[in-house]
């Protein structure tokens, strides 16, 4: 790993475990057992490095869904696939990344470049499924805020059993999407 993937590592971790506001550029870069000024080298300042480590999260969890699901041939089902494969990623490290993605939510506007990838993201996939430009352009919102259920519902307690909320998802997108 280099210096620079060492240091968005050691932020993500530092900023799901305490959060933006308690967390110092001098603890960030002795977590990533790199001196402060090649912290600066590649970062202008903390607000710039937090926005990188949201990037870099969000490029992992692309790539390792993307991994996840490119033996399924057919792209309806890999859509479909790929959105119940992101809800369960984002389940198992939602207690690595709560304090991170509440930080990130409070700390961005509406026009996010996070947030518009996540929405970008889910309308490229339904045009690559065949959907027409106008219909993905208005199914990206609903899709994108049936992945985002599984925050709030999770820690609520609302949802108790998993495997059925997750057919119940795929029931939902292939009713969204149709055959």
């Amino acid at each position: 790993m280099n210096k620079k993937d060492a240091v968005l590592e050691s932020a993500l971790t530092l900023f799901s475990k305490v959060g933006y506001n308690n967390v110092s550029m001098d603890e960030i870069a002795r977590h990533a057992r790199v001196a402060k000024g090649t912290l600066y080298y590649h970062f202008k300042d903390k607000k710039k490095l937090f926005e990188n480590a949201c990037d870099h999260f969000f490029m992992k969890f692309q790539k390792d869904v993307t991994a996840a699901t490119a033996s399924i041939p057919d792209p309806r089902k890999r859509f479909i696939a790929a959105t119940v494969i992101s809800m369960r990623y984002l389940l198992n490290k939602i207690d690595d990344i709560h304090i991170f993605l509440t930080g990130h939510i409070r700390s961005r506007k509406k026009g996010d470049p996070l947030i518009r990838k996540v929405l970008d993201t889910v309308e490229q996939g339904l045009l690559g499924i065949g959907i027409s430009p106008e219909e993905a352009h208005n199914r990206t919102p609903v899709i994108t805020s049936i992945v985002m259920t599984i925050f709030p519902a999770s820690q609520s307690g609302f949802i108790t059993d998993l495997e059925a909320y997750f057919a119940s998802v795929e029931k939902t997108l292939v009713r969204i999407l149709g055959d």
